[in-house]
């Protein structure tokens, strides 16, 4: 039965021009091809292929493109779901697989609570990381924690835990392979006795150093490589309708929503990250669309494309300073310190702490696609909208806020809550919190925006 069944599902694949004859041959001679009998469907042998290295994601795209070219109706759709679901399970083997691995470092004492609530929001979803030692040296890698607490997890006393010390043991010896890698490197780039290249010239040392200094800009917003991610998104967000157009016999060109009137509300160049916005026609509908254009984080090369709130993206950036950094930055609190209190306080407003809601998100958003992982939390978004006012020097502030908020005991859309909300330390150096009116204070923007939404 399984037997029969592989051949044909990949057969499939390359009818429809997914894979190639060359894909094929080698998905069938490899060691694992066995794995292949026991996988349901395309979308999954598409998956694996591409976790073999056998497709690659540019022929992933390739796919993509000779499927909206050479497909139409019915066979579009089918051709078009199986590349978008295979790339949700590989999203979701990779992100599942990370989050195994992260929990590992947890469970063996190597991270605190706090530092895998942190790491959580940052874990990789285009790289799989399968063991708790490649966590590890990847966090080390990407600079998620300081040197000094690397340091420390690393020569710290070791006891009789195992698991702990199996872990630091197998990351010790991926950082012994790659410092051997590096020195081979340089034996080869530098041949002869080492001491000779100690001298050598300033403009080598300034070319290395600007080589790896040197920031790439974030893609314009209607860069062909983005238009790729909008087609993506796209589909995922419009399969239900497609498959209802598709029961009305509508041609495919009624079928794909179409992007257009794409411009740039601003560009943060001191974060390479760049707000978009466009309008999407779909079955005689037209609404508008926003987007970020933002790094992935750790990698200086690679960009994600971020579907984002409308009103968000063009508060943010709309307001731009000199410097490229978002000019409303809720001074003395700070960007980042305002959106930990006020995640913190929303989270305790529902009784769980903010890891819990960002499961919860996390359960409803796969079906989705692969949002950034912030945008997965309770509350997705933060931007001020003005200076945050003094109530008290330095240690009490009111401020404006346009609040994105996703409520996971509900499936409501998000909903966009403004509002004025106060924010609290002990002292010029205390850690800053809610005060204590903030629930009242929720409740009256979570009031307001039902209302407005009633009222449109």
């Amino acid at each position: 039965m399984h037997s029969t069944s592989t051949p044909s599902s990949l057969d499939l694949l390359r009818t429809a021009g997914i894979i190639t004859d060359g894909h094929r041959r080698r998905a069938l001679a490899d060691e694992r091809a066995a794995d292949l009998a026991d996988l349901p469907d395309p979308p999954h042998q598409l998956a694996w292929l591409i976790c073999r290295d056998i497709v690659t994601m540019e022929d992933v795209r390739l796919a993509f493109e000779h499927v909206a070219n050479s497909c139409e109706g019915a066979e579009l759709e089918r051709y078009n779901g199986i590349l978008v679901e295979a790339l949700d399970i590989l999203d979701a083997m990779r992100l599942e697989t990370n989050i195994e691995a992260l929990a590992a470092l947890a469970s063996a004492g190597l991270i605190t609570d706090a530092e895998h609530a942190q790491l959580f929001a940052r874990l990789p979803r285009d790289t799989m990381l399968p063991t708790a030692a490649e966590m590890f040296v990847w966090i080390k890698h990407c600079g998620h924690l300081s040197g000094q607490r690397i340091k420390e997890i690393r020569y710290a006393r070791r006891d009789d835990n195992a698991q702990r010390n199996a872990i630091l043991d197998d990351a010790e010896a991926i950082f012994r392979d790659q410092r051997a890698a590096i020195s081979a490197f340089w034996d080869q780039v530098l041949p002869g006795p080492r001491w000779l290249w100690i001298a050598a010239p300033v403009l080598i040392i300034g070319f290395i150093v600007w080589k790896s200094t040197a920031v790439e800009a974030a893609p314009a917003c209607d860069d062909s490589e983005v238009g790729h991610s909008l087609q993506r998104i796209m589909l995922h967000l419009d399969r239900d309708a497609l498959t209802s157009a598709l029961l009305r016999n509508s041609t495919s060109s009624e079928l794909a929503p179409k992007v257009r009137d794409i411009e740039q509300v601003g560009y943060a160049s001191a974060f390479r990250t760049r707000g978009c916005r466009a309008r999407v026609s779909h079955q005689g509908n037209e609404y508008p669309y926003a987007y970020t254009i933002a790094p992935e984080h750790g990698d200086k090369k690679q960009f994600r494309v971020t579907g984002a709130s409308n009103a968000i993206v063009e508060a943010r950036f709309s307001h731009i300073d000199e410097g490229g950094r978002y000019l409303n930055n809720a001074a003395p609190i700070g960007r980042a310190e305002l959106e930990r209190v006020l995640r913190d306080a929303v989270g305790q407003l529902n009784g769980a702490g903010p890891a819990d809601a960002t499961l919860l998100r996390r359960a409803k958003a796969l079906r989705l696609g692969t949002p950034a992982p912030d945008r997965l939390r309770e509350v997705a978004e933060v931007e001020p909208l003005a200076p945050c006012r003094e109530l008290q020097a330095g240690t009490a502030y009111r401020c404006r806020l346009l609040i994105e908020h996703n409520d996971p005991l509900q499936d409501a859309p998000t909903a966009l809550l403004d509002g004025e909300f106060t924010f609290k330390r002990d002292g010029v150096d205390g850690r800053w919190m809610a005060a204590d009116d903030f629930a009242a204070s929720f409740g009256k923007a979570q009031a307001a925006a039902r209302s407005a939404g009633a009222q449109q």
